[in-house]
């Protein structure tokens, strides 16, 4: 998830304070009236949704329902699942008759499974975006106009800025790296290029803030005396927090969000993940409700997202593909805000391994969290009964860590995988266009798995 902060996005000055003001009134809310808040955005978005949308109306009308059937935020269940594949199918259907009035823009993303999915958002929820981001930085210490600096591959994908190191934003106090470009040999140019541009706060992908923080430590280069670490995008371990904590300097602050922004959770002081439900709408899926099935052919039971800000194309209770752990009670975090709390975003729906025996193995790479010493891990699945276990390892890695690494995965996978253990440099993992880590990496092909 990235807020950009661009001088478009600047030019709603009105609607960025409004939802400043709002967003640092309604953290501190009760659990009561932020469900009470969030339950007023809810049947606003779904009246305009039942009014204004062809496949929300068809839908409704299918169902025998009317927005006045909404009366909690539960009653959502009495609707389907959005799958991404039906929301690629329904493009058109789901955009709404008046959304020119909205002044939309046109995302795309490919997600996990590479197939592209393209979806509206009003020109609004830029304002909301950039809000949520003001506040969720306020909590790490960020004041707006700080300088910052930030990894990024989106921004270095388009034609000409490809060979470019750095991009400097000077009236966002941003200065942009390029993620694409990055190697061992050029991580002194980037902590030089940081510190010349006076940057405090530091955002990126952990694996690639882990790749940096490895190489500056290999490098002989002390702290960069950063305020705070922005992680987003990808799972964080805790290896990877302390690599980055130790070698960079200042906290971490994690956070979780898709580019339809629909769901955003992020880090506070306590270290406690926080549900902005001021924001999105989170849906733990419930095990004994019938879905759609994803494009792997396996119902995803994965947490669902509804918007409660974006008019022109709304999407409720839509799949988001990843598995986040509630927390068992509704305790209120010791920083004083009443926004939800979640215990732990453990990954990817998709992230999953087919043995030969016939197991389905979900987010295998969590074994990860549980073994000393292991800075960023990856598995390729090399052969339907092989599998190999990548690993950056420090000292801390050793013989008994080794030993319990496979322990672990040989309890999820059984006994019909071969493993093998490989250490290997940062650079040697495998990443997806985006930049991203990628987890799981199949070399198998579906009909070896039949």
């Amino acid at each position: 998830m990235t807020v950009h902060l661009t001088v478009a996005g600047f030019l709603q000055p009105a609607n960025i304070l409004k939802y400043r003001h709002l967003f640092a009134r309604t953290q501190w809310l009760s659990h009561a009236e932020l469900e009470a808040f969030q339950l007023a955005r809810l049947r606003e978005i779904v009246d305009h949704a039942y009014h204004h949308v062809p496949y929300y109306r068809d839908l409704f009308r299918l169902l025998k329902l009317t927005p006045a059937d909404i009366r909690q935020t539960s009653d959502l269940r009495k609707l389907p699942r959005l799958s991404k594949a039906v929301a690629r199918r329904e493009h058109r259907r789901l955009q709404a008759d008046n959304c020119s009035r909205f002044r939309p823009a046109i995302h795309r993303t490919s997600g996990s499974t590479g197939a592209e999915h393209a979806f509206l958002l009003d020109r609004e929820t830029n304002a909301v975006e950039f809000a949520y981001y003001w506040r969720y930085w306020n909590w790490a210490g960020y004041r707006l106009g700080d300088r910052f600096a930030e990894f990024s591959s989106s921004y270095f994908s388009r034609e000409g800025l490809h060979e470019r190191p750095f991009v400097r934003q000077p009236f966002t106090g941003r200065l942009l790296l390029n993620s694409l470009s990055f190697t061992r040999a050029s991580a002194m140019a980037y902590a030089q290029a940081i510190e010349r541009h006076g940057a405090r706060f530091l955002k990126g992908l952990p694996s690639v803030l882990g790749f940096f923080a490895r190489f500056l430590r290999d490098a002989g280069k002390d702290r960069l005396g950063l305020a705070a670490i922005f992680t987003t995008g990808e799972l964080l371990l805790p290896s990877q927090r302390a690599l980055l904590e130790s070698c960079l300097g200042g906290s971490v602050y994690d956070s979780y969000g898709q580019m339809e922004r629909l769901v955003a959770i992020s880090e506070c002081s306590q270290r406690r993940m926080h549900v902005n439900s001021d924001y999105g709408l989170l849906e733990f899926g419930a095990d004994d409700e019938d879905g759609e099935s994803s494009e792997t052919g396996r119902s995803s039971r994965g947490c669902l997202g509804t918007s409660l800000y974006n008019r022109s194309m709304p999407l409720l209770r839509y799949e988001l593909g990843d598995v986040i752990e509630p927390e068992a009670s509704r305790v209120r975090c010791a920083c004083g805000r009443g926004l939800p709390l979640v215990r732990a975003i453990t990954g990817r729906v998709s992230d999953s391994l087919a043995t030969p025996d016939g197991r389905i193995v979900p987010t295998l790479f969590l074994v990860f969290r549980d073994v000393a010493g292991i800075e960023a891990g990856q598995f390729v699945h090399e052969a339907a009964d092989r599998l190999s276990i990548r690993v950056v390892a420090s000292e801390a890695f050793t013989d008994t860590e080794h030993a319990r690494l496979l322990t672990l995965v040989r309890w999820h996978v059984g006994p019909s995988m071969a493993l093998a253990v490989a250490r290997v440099r940062p650079e040697e993992l495998v990443l997806d266009p985006s930049g991203k880590l990628k987890m799981i990496v199949s070399r198998v092909e579906a009909r070896q798995l039949d």
